[in-house]
């Protein structure tokens, strides 16, 4: 016979699976709905003074599971709910809340965020059409936010990467295959000729399309990012995964660099990689 505590952990596990299953498809209110009670019972757990097991050794264990269950359906519901108010800013979703944003901040900052990406980038069109916004408006954004830049590359270049990066093309079969890690990551140095000007050269000495657009990237954003100057390389990463592969936007970590940090430097490393 099961144990309490055990029943009310696979009662949360199945409330976060069925809100994963819904908005996978399609019913976001479902699955909006199946998140808040998960969380509702997350913290009513987590209020308790007495834990639902009454054997000391495992009251510790419950609240630790209880808290990580919590933490990953809270990051889950925030995001519907910008995505969903984000639609309903667009006028494109009326079920929408207008308080959906401030719930899901109140959310994210509880799990450590600072930064997000506007509602408007989140709340993207469901039927995939694009809005471009004017590069140069005045969005009031903290300077060390994330920018998404729209049109970075050339027509002819992006579409020569949609070519290379097609399925079943080589880079799949041959490169990616052997990197044997679920992902591939490429370092472009770029060289004092980068930074001072010389862009033909280098693009006639490129050995890789991604070398390419690494160098044009870079000249382009250099009057809208003047800091970007100073950057030494571009890192490239392909990951083969589903739409909803669960590698959210981040910042990354210097692994190297932790290896000879103490344990103090090794905390504030991550917190800056996972909150950001």
């Amino acid at each position: 016979m099961e144990s309490p505590a055990s029943q009310c952990l696979e009662m949360i596990e199945n409330l976060i699976l069925a809100g994963q299953d819904s908005r996978v498809e399609g019913d976001v209110d479902s699955s909006i709905a199946m998140l808040r009670m998960a969380l509702n019972q997350c913290n009513k757990e987590l209020k308790e003074k007495e834990p639902r097991n009454s054997e000391s050794s495992i009251c510790p264990t419950f609240r630790a599971v209880v808290g990580r269950m919590r933490n990953m359906g809270a990051y889950q519901l925030a995001m519907l709910l910008l995505q969903r108010d984000g639609r309903r800013a667009r006028g494109e979703d009326e079920s929408a809340s207008s308080t959906e944003e401030t719930e899901a901040d109140l959310v994210l900052t509880r799990l450590g965020y600072r930064l997000r990406l506007s509602k408007f980038a989140l709340g993207y069109n469901i039927n995939r059409t694009v809005k471009r916004v004017d590069p140069s408006r005045d969005s009031r954004r903290p300077p060390s936010a994330v920018h998404a830049v729209d049109g970075a590359m050339p027509s002819k270049l992006f579409q020569s990467l949609q070519h290379a990066l097609r399925p079943h093309s080589r880079y799949w079969s041959h490169f990616y295959s052997k990197a044997g890690n679920q992902f591939a990551s490429h370092n472009i140095t770029l060289d004092a000729g980068d930074r001072a000007g010389s862009v033909e050269l280098r693009l006639n000495n490129s050995k890789s399309l991604f070398e390419q657009i690494a160098i044009i990237v870079f000249q382009k954003m250099k009057s809208r990012f003047p800091q970007i100057k100073h950057a030494t390389s571009v890192e490239v990463w392909a990951h083969k995964r589903p739409a909803d592969g669960q590698h959210q936007l981040h910042y990354d970590m210097d692994e190297v660099l932790l290896r000879t940090l103490g344990d103090d430097d090794n905390k504030r490393q991550k917190v800056q990689s996972q909150c950001g």
